[in-house]
Formats: structure tokens, sequence, C-alpha cells
């Protein structure tokens, strides 16, 4: 049947695997005129060690894409043992027309496993503008951030506010709770970064084995919902003001079972007319994949009864036998929302091997949502 809601277009792009690394966690963005894409590299040794970033550029509204440059600015650094990493979203204002990036610096022993200190991780987040006619990151600084330590900004959505201001969430541990909680920040743009205008209450739910993280936030008919990551399920949760939110809940489908999305991300997609979840899940004849991590489903999320529609679930990225769970949804405008993800070579055990089995090659995915208005017709 027809799908009056919307419909949705998907490009495959920059394939290509060398068997030792991995081109992982794709962002993008665009003004209208450039779009932005930002990826870093990931070893196939390791536990999510992730080692240098790149960014490329597109003029024709990212069906093609410039040879991609390493971010100087953001260097990979290996000393005695301990790589320090960097990576960044690249973001743009409307408001104020501002390209600018939010990152993170990770730390890892022996090219394995993140590094810990007393329990916690010693993540750093950074705030950068973007050198868009260079396609570079220029020098990091540092975000007032109104907690102890931050396990990191994982790839989430922001809100930016009618004034310009942005609305951030995090997802952060402390000395006297090391399961990650979640919190809300208004930041204004200040002396060339951010500065801190409000916190939000920490959403802390320590009956989860690592707490809640990788939250992702969006604006929809006067709430705001916080799509949550947990290892045992996915959540989400509801707010009037973006500070405070209420109890995260499983989703649910129409019928009332559960969604069975665990240990990954959602992201939102938003049209005029409705809220809509992207997300993986359990069921699909994935069991291959890596937690289930493929393949990508988008369906409408019906805000007054907080359940997922069934029988609106179409698949905007393909299962090849790759995980695609981290992803990034940016709205280029009212009329359109882009999903991008890309086919992590990684499979069960961090085995190699399995992905190419069934057709993954480490490529891009770029799935294109345009959105119709009640009557079909596209706004």
């Amino acid at each position: 049947m027809e799908n009056t809601a919307f419909e949705y277009t998907r490009q495959r792009f920059m394939s290509g695997f060398d068997g030792r690394t991995c081109k992982i966690s794709p962002n993008i963005c665009t003004d209208g005129e450039v779009t932005l894409l930002s990826y870093s590299d990931l070893l196939l040794t390791g536990s999510d060690v992730f080692t240098a970033s790149y960014m490329a550029k597109s003029t024709d509204g990212g069906r093609t894409f410039s040879e991609p440059k390493r971010q100087v600015n953001l260097p990979d650094v290996y000393e005695n043992g301990l790589r320090t990493a960097r990576s960044a979203v690249p973001y743009y204002n409307r408001t104020h027309k501002k390209w600018f990036g939010l990152g993170v610096t990770v730390s890892y022993e022996h090219d394995r496993h993140p590094v810990l200190v007393d329990g916690v991780s010693p993540n750093k987040c950074f705030y950068c503008d973007v050198d868009v006619e260079n396609c570079q990151f220029t020098d990091p600084r540092p975000i007032d951030i109104p907690f102890d330590h931050v396990c990191g900004y994982n790839f989430g959505q922001t809100v930016e506010l009618e004034n310009g201001d942005i609305l951030v969430p995090f997802n952060y541990t402390t000395k006297e709770n090391t399961r990650m909680m979640i919190v809300t920040v208004l930041y204004t743009f200040a002396g060339g970064g951010f500065k801190v205008a409000k916190v939000g209450t920490p959403i802390i739910c320590n009956e989860y084995r690592r707490g809640v993280c990788e939250p992702s936030l969006a604006a929809h008919g006067g709430r705001y919902y916080m799509a949550i990551r947990t290892d045992e399920v996915g959540l989400y949760a509801v707010s009037g003001d973006g500070f405070g939110f209420c109890e995260p809940k499983p989703y649910v489908w129409d019928d009332g079972s559960v969604l069975e999305n665990y240990n990954t991300q959602q992201h939102w997609m938003i049209s005029k007319n409705a809220l809509y979840l992207a997300y993986t899940r359990k069921g699909a004849h994935n069991d291959h994949v890596f937690r289930h991590r493929a393949p990508i489903f988008m369906t409408r999320f019906d805000t007054e009864r907080e359940c997922l529609i069934r029988g609106e679930e179409v698949i905007l990225v393909p299962e090849l036998g790759a995980r695609l769970g981290n992803f990034c949804v940016t709205e280029p405008n009212e009329n359109e929302s882009w999903l991008v993800t890309a086919e992590w070579m990684q499979s069960w055990g961090g085995k190699l091997g399995v992905c190419e089995k069934y057709g993954s090659d480490n490529s891009f995915w770029l799935a294109r949502v345009y959105w119709k208005d009640q009557s079909g017709i596209y706004t």
C-alpha cells in the first residue's frame, strides 16, 4: 500500500575496506548549500578503539563528496601504550548562520580498551568551529560542563531553540555513581564558544547494568522527546520544557508488545505532522548481525498513545551482514530528514570476514525521507 505520509530514497557510497581499520560513526549536516560528512576510523583489533577523524564536503546535496580530509586539529596520538583520539560532530545553527562542532576526547590502553580512572571515564567534551572551505574542524576548546565526569557526547541529536540557543543532551558519571546518567544543558554562543545558560534534572536509572546513555533529543508538538540507550532495552522520556523528564519507558508497539531494541542508539525523525523513530531490533532474520544492529527501521511514534505503529514500519537501510547501529539523523529543512550510517565490519567477538559474507564492504548509506502533508502532497 502506498505510504501517504512520506517517500524515501537511499544511496550507498564511499565503499572500500582494508581489513585493518573501519570507517565508523558518520555524522552529516547541511546549511542548504554545503553538506559536511564526518567520521572516524576504528581499529578492528580492539574494543571501540577510534583513531583518526575525517571530513568530506558536498555541494550537490550529499550526492557526491570530496576526498575525505584527515582532521589535523583533532590529532590521534599514540604514546607509551596510550592512544588518545578525538572526534567531532558538525552542526549548523540556522539562527546565527554558524557552523560548529561538538566532540569528545577518548583514551585507550594498548589499543584494546578505553581507559578508566577509579571506575569512571576521563573523557573530555569539547567545542570547535568549522572551516567549511578547507573542510576542517578548528582547534578544540573545552566545554563548560556542569558535572564531574563525562562519559561522552555520543552522536546525539540537539535542539536549536528559536533564539539560537542549543539544548544538548549528555551522558555522564560521577565518583559516587559510576552508572551513566543523562542530563540536558542549555548553551548560548558566547566568547567564541559555548556558555552554560541552564542545566536540567538528571535522568537516573540505576536498575540498568550500565545506566542510561547515548541520548538523542527532539522537539515536536510543544514537547521534548529523549531517545535513550541501555544494555537491556531502548527507552524514551518526555518533557514539557526539555529540562525535567518523566521516568523513561520502553518503546511499545500499538498492540502493547515491547520493541526488541537493546544496547544501541535510536534517533528521531521529524515531519510537520508527526514524530518518527529510527531504530534497530530483533526479529528481522538478523541473528547473525552483532546485537541485531541492522537493518535500520523507521516508523511513526504516536505521541498521544506513546506507542510505535507497527503497520507503518519501513526499512530505511537494508541489512548486508554488518551492524549499522552507530548512525546519525539530521533535518536539512522542514520537508526532509536524512539518516547516515556506515557498515561496521566486526561481528560477534570482533570476528572478521562474517560481514563480507553477506555483502558488506564498509560503505556509507544515506537515506533521505521526503515528508508529505496530510493531503499526500510533498510539503
